[in-house]
């Protein structure tokens, strides 16, 4: 049986996150290792954008990203 994701969980869970996240804090709320995030930042797949020296990505970068890359509510069909 696959997964079902669904976007408006998802996106509840994320707009109770501050609006500026750290790289690690997205690392573990999506259960990856920090510098996963740190790459996808780099490469441009998650906008974010520093403070003092320090990666920040917005929560809106955040949602973008999950609804771009990652297929939700997908029926069962295989």
């Amino acid at each position: 049986m696959a997964l079902k994701f669904c976007i408006e969980t998802i996106r509840s869970e994320v707009n109770q996150m501050p609006h500026f996240l750290t790289i690690r804090q997205v690392a573990n709320f999506l259960q990856v290792d920090y510098f996963t995030i740190y790459r996808l930042i780099t490469v441009g797949e998650i906008a974010a954008t520093k403070v003092a020296g320090c990666w920040r990505v917005p929560r809106s970068s955040l949602l973008e990203y999950l609804e771009r890359r990652h297929p939700f509510n997908w029926e069962d069909s295989f």
